[in-house]
């Protein structure tokens, strides 16, 4: 299982941040969908020691 925490801007520059625990992994490019809206991951950010944690960028499209 992953700790996903998602940074989700919207074509206003809306950002809403929502933590997600799942067994999925995401990329850059890959789609998401959130509250009826569609999303692209822009960027990732992992490293952290120990843990499966990530912290994704997403912007609307």
């Amino acid at each position: 299982m992953y700790n996903h925490e998602w940074h989700f801007y919207d074509l206003n520059r809306k950002k809403t941040i929502v933590t997600i625990v799942d067994t999925g992994t995401y990329n850059t490019g890959d789609g998401k969908r959130h509250n009826g809206k569609n999303y692209r991951v822009v960027g990732k950010i992992t490293g952290t020691t120990g843990k499966k944690v990530a912290i994704l960028l997403a912007i609307e499209v």
